[in-house]
């Protein structure tokens, strides 16, 4: 699609990151259901999440691609990385990781084009 591949995987590992901080922000709360989304609450993570899961990954890489000439200006990513990721025990480290990881396939892309 067009990405560079090691910066679309980058961004799979900090979101990968990020889950597992989310993860362990809901175990060290287990009375705070503010951690796990209402519509996650009872699902069954091998026949309900993974598929949906799966799909959203995919779609992650299309929008990726397809916004990725806009993943160029560091200050307006920080902005909406900390606006828009409001999922509670992500930690502002793990923001920045991501803004970093959005950032380098955007310069990724750039580079694609000079080729």
């Amino acid at each position: 699609m067009g990405l560079d591949e090691r910066a679309a995987q980058h961004v799979f590992k900090v979101q990968i990151a990020l889950a597992k901080e989310v993860q362990q922000t809901a175990l060290q709360n287990p009375l705070d259901e503010n951690g796990i989304p209402s519509w996650a609450r009872g699902l069954d993570l091998n026949n309900d999440l993974r598929p949906v899961l799966t799909e959203l990954n995919d779609r992650i890489v299309r929008e990726l691609a397809r916004a990725a000439i806009h993943l160029q200006d560091h200050s307006l990513l920080q902005r909406l990385t900390d606006e828009e990721v409001t999922m509670g025990g992500v930690s502002a480290t793990g923001k920045q990781h991501l803004t970093e990881a959005l950032l380098a396939v955007g310069n990724g892309t750039r580079q694609e084009e000079h080729r």
